[in-house]
């Protein structure tokens, strides 16, 4: 049975491989997350694990059916998603902390012109 995964996986294409990667790296961060914040959700975890398995096969067959640039294209296209809303949840991390900042001086100097 592991010989069978084993061939399984090194019969990948090149973004199916790249993406099983970085999809069991998040999948082991978020169960570390879990275990330490002891809130492990197995339904969570079960969701996470399938997306990756099935993402993981649609690119393969994508590839093997001849659609190699496009299943590129898909797998660029998902880190892009996840570095543009990298960037704009620390936007909104830093707006959100720059107004409590000017709330809390308010709170401290009342009397100041803003």
């Amino acid at each position: 049975m592991y010989k069978n995964m084993i061939n399984n996986i090194k019969n990948l294409s090149s973004p199916a491989f790249i993406y099983l990667i970085f999809g069991l790296f998040f999948l082991i961060i978020a169960l570390i997350k879990n275990i330490i914040n002891k809130k492990f959700n197995f339904l969570n975890t079960l969701k996470r694990t399938l997306t990756v398995v099935i993402v993981t096969y649609f690119l393969n067959w994508l590839s093997k059916m001849g659609y190699n640039n496009f299943s590129w294209f898909l797998l660029y296209f998902m880190f892009f998603i996840i570095v543009i809303a990298l960037i704009g949840s620390f936007y909104l991390m830093n707006k959100l902390v720059d107004a409590s900042i000017s709330i809390k001086k308010k709170q401290i100097n009342p009397r100041s012109g803003n």
